[in-house]
């Protein structure tokens, strides 16, 4: 039951539609109506220019760094031996997966990449998001010489696929394996989700 209510408590702390929110108070505007039509910070960018677009990727890294960080400190997850790897790891994806499937728009969120980012920075501070940033930059530096050649897509599979094994060689841990493995299979299908449940 503590396991449940800690995953519904992360679950809904991501699933706040902070871009689309963002979008209606300053713009006035839905921000699916811009670019993939997703949720996510990249169209409040493409919607709104620089603040609008830095605030919401602002608040959906934080809406999975703060109650995942709150929850291991408090929720005493931080004793990795004592909680068993499964609920472990399902609670530390619930903000992605409440990003990308989000109730409060027919659970039709965003791709859940800088959540993604959140959740590690709760997990591991600074380790993971450098590998994602460096890994991330490298491949937008890369699609920008082949002229796109590369797509969003490719860079995140890929990027989540090194994630996995970042993690297993420099953790260890089932716990932080699984939660890796979880990780990159949502961001898997927020990349594919409009094909996937149409």
């Amino acid at each position: 039951m503590k396991y449940l209510l800690l995953f519904l408590v992360a679950f809904f702390s991501g699933s706040i539609p902070f871009s689309y929110i963002l979008g209606k108070l300053f713009l006035k505007v839905d921000i699916r109506d811009f670019g993939d039509k997703n949720p996510g910070a990249v169209n409040a960018f493409r919607a709104g220019g620089f603040w609008v677009g830095f605030l919401s990727l602002l608040f959906d890294f934080l809406k999975g760094a703060v109650p995942l960080y709150l929850i291991l400190t408090y929720g005493k997850l931080n004793l990795i031996e004592r909680t068993p790897a499964l609920p472990f790891a399902l609670i530390s994806i619930a903000p992605v997966l409440g990003h990308i499937f989000t109730p409060f728009l027919k659970f039709k969120g965003g791709k859940g990449v800088d959540t993604t980012v959140g959740i590690w920075s709760a997990l591991t501070l600074w380790e993971v998001p450098v590998f994602l940033g460096g890994l991330f930059t490298t491949f937008l530096i890369l699609k920008r010489i082949t002229r796109e050649k590369i797509t969003d897509t490719f860079i995140v599979i890929v990027s989540m696929v090194l994630l996995i094994v970042f993690v297993a060689l420099r953790y260890r841990s089932l716990h932080y394996i699984l939660t890796a493995s979880l990780n990159a299979s949502l961001l898997l299908v927020g990349q594919y989700k409009e094909k996937l449940f149409k």
